[in-house]
């Protein structure tokens, strides 16, 4: 019993020293009279928890982060996006550095940046808002979609319009979103999905939203997390982030 408490007290130190740069944090487990499958729990939660903060770490930039893979979202998920493509911008086209050609910039500061083959759009400052170009405004039915790094600091903001008016609003933050629509009778609609740790990931995620005939649907990563009835008509949107926010491949089909 003792030889193997102490090849896993060694064993947990070297991960540890490992993980965290050689600084040694204390262990549950390093009191006297445990039994041995006590002493296996703590040593899993505690590899857990250097598993979590590894991960944390790994996707702290963009660059470092594992790519969607969209086409298993729409197979697998709930969210089908439609064939007729609206709008699109996956900033291909853009150069490094420079303000995007298919946005107009309101508020904040914003900027492409190229990150691991494939251009993202930087939101900076406290808060920064962008309007798409839409030439007109979004059809009667439509899909909106785009990807956005996650990160602890940087909740989003998707602001739905028809003409000035406002008539929709989305917050996403880190394991919840919360949202706010205006009815075709005038009342408010709003409510909040929580717990969505399992849904929402480090890293990349895939936002979508969707409007056909007042009805209104929302999806992370390919799950629908809302779907309200009777909003009034949604025809323009506004992106409102701060800095450590980033976005890509923006679509808006119908």
């Amino acid at each position: 019993m003792k030889k193997i408490y102490l090849a896993l007290t060694c064993m947990a130190s070297l991960m540890m020293m490992t993980a965290c740069g050689g600084e040694k944090k204390p262990n549950a487990s390093d009191t006297e009279n445990e039994n041995t499958e006590v002493v296996e729990n703590a040593e899993e939660q505690s590899e857990e928890s250097e598993g979590e903060e590894a991960s944390e770490e790994a996707v702290a930039n963009p660059a470092d982060a594992q790519a969607l893979d969209l086409k298993a979202i729409y197979e697998s998920g709930d969210f089908k996006p439609a064939e007729g493509i609206f709008f699109a911008d996956d900033l291909s086209a853009e150069k490094d550095g420079e303000l995007p050609s298919k946005w107009d910039l309101k508020e904040g500061s914003m900027e492409v940046n190229a990150c691991a083959g494939r251009n993202i759009l930087k939101f900076g400052g406290s808060g920064t808002l962008i309007e798409p170009q839409l030439n007109g405004g979004m059809p009667d039915i439509w899909n909106l979609e785009y990807e956005y790094f996650r990160t602890p600091d940087a909740a989003q903001e998707i602001h739905f319009f028809d003409g000035e008016d406002q008539f929709g609003h989305i917050y996403i933050y880190l394991d919840y979103v919360q949202y706010w629509f205006t009815k075709t009778n005038d009342e408010s609609l709003d409510g909040q999905s929580q717990n969505l740790e399992k849904v929402m990931k480090q890293g990349w995620n895939h936002i979508a939203v969707s409007y056909n005939k007042g009805g209104v649907k929302i999806f992370v990563n390919g799950k629908r997390i809302a779907n309200l009835p009777g909003i009034k008509p949604l025809k323009n949107f506004h992106i409102y982030g701060s800095e450590g926010l980033y976005i890509t491949n923006v679509r808006v089909t119908k």
